[in-house]
């Protein structure tokens, strides 16, 4: 799924004021948000970001299902 830097500030609620370089968005509310999927769900999310020239324009998340061992056999 590839999102544009923008169109991942709406979805995520972050406004233009508060996180207002894309270092502090990605620290504080993209790693966040992936640390936090990984967690609760069976998951490995990881995202790679899509420049335009020096400016980062686009992320590109991907999804991988982690295998759950049966400990019953």
């Amino acid at each position: 799924m590839v999102k544009s830097t923008d169109q991942l500030r709406k979805a995520l609620g972050v406004n233009e004021d508060s996180l207002k370089t894309y270092n502090n968005f990605k620290r504080k509310a993209i790693i966040h948000a992936c640390n936090e999927i990984n967690e609760k769900y069976n998951f490995n999310l990881h995202f790679e970001e899509i420049k335009n020239g020096r400016k980062v324009a686009a992320i590109k998340f991907i999804f991988k299902p982690i295998a759950i061992l049966d400990s019953s056999e």
